[in-house]
């Protein structure tokens, strides 16, 4: 068996060890590379919003049935905050007040 038959060989294993990986990865190449040319990021981040503005509106939806008050998402920002700061539930707010100047936001 000559070097030409085991180079032969070798590339033709390689060949089919990455079209193997190729059928056996999910989605498509462009997911692999992380690249969107025709904008399925935003629809995604426009489903995530609405999955969200949804879970808001059923939680105040048990809220308005248990009498108490609404959240705002304001509200919802504020106590994820909260728990990351680990102050206690029902602690005063702290500064500052503006979550934009907050370090661990």
């Amino acid at each position: 068996m000559g070097i030409g038959w085991m180079i032969l060989i070798f590339f033709g294993g390689l060949l089919v060890f990455f079209f193997l990986l190729g059928k056996l990865t999910w989605g498509t190449g462009a997911d692999l590379v992380d690249w969107d040319p025709s904008g399925r990021q935003q629809a995604k981040m426009d489903l995530e919003a609405q999955d969200s503005a949804d879970l808001l509106e059923i939680t105040n939806r048990r809220r308005r049935a248990a009498g108490l008050q609404e959240l705002g998402e304001h509200d919802v920002i504020h106590e994820i905050a909260r728990k990351r700061r680990g102050d206690k539930p029902g602690a005063a707010p702290q500064k500052p007040a503006d979550l934009r100047d907050d370090p661990d936001w």
